[in-house]
């Protein structure tokens, strides 16, 4: 890990929240958002400047330090055990 913290956020609901909070603080950057509706997470990453939309949770795994997982509830644990 380097000098950045790389934050990734999965949903695009409360997610995009995450996305304007973390976009703001010192030290971190917002390198992905992941949505299973492709477009969203576009349109996400373009409002915010995030360079990485994707609708795959794995591809977003590879390139941060770390995960926001705000999905629905049920999606949590799968996705929280999930290994790059």
């Amino acid at each position: 890990m380097g000098d950045v913290l790389r934050v990734g956020v999965v949903g695009t609901g409360i997610g995009a929240m995450h996305v304007e909070v973390f976009g703001r603080v010192p030290g971190v950057e917002v390198a992905g958002v992941c949505s299973a509706q492709l477009a969203r997470a576009q349109a996400l990453a373009t409002q915010h400047d995030v360079p990485l939309a994707t609708d795959d949770y794995a591809a977003l795994l590879e390139r941060v330090d770390a995960v926001v997982i705000a999905t629905p509830p049920g999606l949590h644990a799968p996705m929280g055990l999930a290994r790059s």
